[in-house]
């Protein structure tokens, strides 16, 4: 990238800085008696001292004044060319006001003049063909890309590449290989991979022009167009499994990392695509859940147990229910919330007062681990399992206790 451009006539000139990794960070411009600074700090972007925008993924946002802001929406096509410039319309909400549209030819060329509709309060955007800065301090016209700048009218870059050594088939300063209408040259040095995937064998195939370190375009099988797109410098082909319930029966997913690496030899193809990414973020953490204890215990997958959501399907298949009482009896609680005798309806005094003496004492029998302020309230509930202790048991207990929890009542 060029420190600084002057000009023949002596009357222009353009500075620029850059940090240790090769980033612009400054500019200083000047033509004729005007002149302008630009800082670029972390996605902000400062003119003469005064926050001017920053961006996000959708578009950017600018500051007109200490207290005021304008935010503008992006529209793009499969390129990331900005297509067009919107932002809200106070006075109709369903129908945004327009506030540039581009058509463009295949190297970045706008097919005549852009549309623009910018009143005199609204500040133009210059991130147009591929998202990139457009130049026009002092007539250049150029793209900035990064690590090199780039030329539209010609389709070809100012400079050599920086990864020219990997594309010895083609001219150094050669955009997206030549293939503008499929590929993007992201940084100015490399271009997006495609890659053809068998979803049944796996068999990767890769059917772009060679370079890539960012973003991968994945096609399956005979599709005509990419359905993915990944983020990364490479992708990873393994299998998985179509849903829990039909053991073997398999496809194959794609990866911008290798969730199979760690996975024995007998679970691969035994998780599905989405297991597949939460076992990686959770072998990330240390694997809290144990998985790795569980894979050599044999478990199946719908048996193993990584979440909450995991853990309420369990409950589900051994009692029919995800209560909260229920969760209580599938640890243990349930026996230290009951106290040592219960009340029943229809239970007489006599009977009673024989069963709970007046000087007994009652103790909640709470686990010390977890000791409760006040005693719980004995309820009817709770001392009719209490003395019904042992009868229930099965899927469906629960089901069944309420059920002759209430004929006692009625």
């Amino acid at each position: 990238m060029p420190l600084q451009i002057s000009f023949n006539d002596g009357t222009k000139r353009i500075d620029y800085a850059y940090d240790a990794a090769g980033i612009k960070c400054g500019e200083k411009v000047k033509d004729g008696d005007e002149e302008k600074q630009r800082t670029y700090i972390a996605g902000y972007e400062f003119v003469d001292g005064k926050l001017s925008s920053s961006s996000f993924e959708e578009g950017r946002i600018y500051y007109l004044d200490a207290d005021e802001f304008e935010i503008a929406f992006y529209l793009q096509d499969h390129l990331g060319n900005n297509r067009i410039i919107f932002k809200e319309n106070p006075a109709q909400i369903t129908e945004p006001l327009v506030l540039q549209e581009n058509h463009y030819y295949p190297f970045g060329m706008t097919m005549g003049s852009e549309m623009n509709y910018y009143d005199n309060q609204d500040p133009e955007d210059w991130h147009k063909y591929n998202s990139k800065e457009l130049v026009e301090d002092c007539g250049l016209d150029f793209y900035d890309y990064g690590a090199r700048w780039y030329d539209a009218a010609i389709g070809r870059f100012t400079s050599v590449d920086p990864l020219a050594s990997d594309y010895a088939f083609q001219s150094p300063y050669a955009y997206a290989t030549n293939n503008p209408v499929l590929l993007r040259d992201i940084l100015g040095m490399g271009v997006e991979w495609e890659w053809r995937i068998n979803s049944e064998t796996g068999e990767k195939e890769k059917i772009g022009n060679d370079g890539g370190e960012t973003t991968q375009y994945i096609y399956w099988n005979d599709d005509k167009e990419y359905s993915d797109i990944l983020h990364g410098s490479d992708i990873f082909v393994g299998p998985v499994a179509k849903d829990w319930y039909h053991d073997g029966d398999i496809e194959f997913a794609v990866s911008t990392v290798d969730l199979w690496a760690d996975i024995p030899f007998e679970y691969q193809g035994a998780y599905t695509k989405f297991d597949l990414a939460d076992r990686y973020n959770q072998m990330k953490k240390g694997d809290p859940h144990d998985i790795a204890g569980q894979e050599a215990a044999g478990l199946a997958r719908r048996e193993m147990i990584w979440g909450i959501e995991d853990y309420g399907r369990y409950l589900e298949n051994k009692y029919g229910s995800r209560s909260a009482l229920v969760m209580a009896h599938d640890v243990g609680l349930l026996s230290y919330m009951m106290p040592s005798g219960v009340l029943v309806k229809g239970m007489t005094a006599s009977q009673a007062a024989a069963k709970f003496p007046r000087n007994a004492r009652f103790s909640t029998g709470f686990s010390p681990v977890f000791p409760p302020a006040n005693p719980l309230p004995v309820n009817s509930w709770n001392r009719f399992l209490h003395m019904n202790k042992g009868k229930y048991a099965g899927k469906n207990w629960i089901q069944q206790a309420v059920r002759d929890y209430r004929a006692l009542q009625n």
